[in-house]
């Protein structure tokens, strides 16, 4: 089965693809890279607007960015709705450190692994990446 992501970047982007048949929108800023998270504010707004008509998958940021501002992207983004998360982790010491974060974080006793109650994420590598930088998944 062939599914279309559409990226958007506004509520009226959003509205344009959905009335387009996008079966997923994914909300980005590619000003701010290829995995470039939008303003919290207006990624919430266009997921209130979506409902429940589509999936919606919002951009994190990357390890590229801001190593130490990721996670807190990766919070406010899944505190959006959206259904899932994209996280880009590089294969430098950024990366290294964005993981090791990860995996220190707090969770609740429930909940095992990596996984977040609010939002599936989706973890972005690049083929061409060393795997010998990173540390074991979390």
């Amino acid at each position: 089965m062939t599914l279309m992501l559409a990226s958007v970047a506004s509520p009226a982007e959003a509205e344009a693809v959905w009335a387009g048949g996008a079966d997923i929108i994914d909300l980005k800023d590619p000003a701010n890279g290829a995995l470039g998270a939008l303003d919290a504010t207006v990624a919430a707004g266009i997921v209130r607007l979506v409902g429940k008509r589509k999936p919606v998958s919002a951009a994190a940021g990357s390890s590229l960015d801001a190593p130490g501002a990721l996670l807190d992207s990766v919070a406010a983004m899944a505190a959006t709705g959206a259904d899932y998360v994209k996280i880009g982790l590089s294969p430098d010491a950024a990366g290294a450190i964005a993981c090791a974060q990860w995996r220190r974080r707090p969770r609740p006793p429930s909940l095992s692994g990596c996984f977040s109650p609010i939002a599936r994420q989706i973890w972005v590598f690049c083929s061409s990446w060393p795997t010998t930088v990173l540390p074991a998944p979390c």
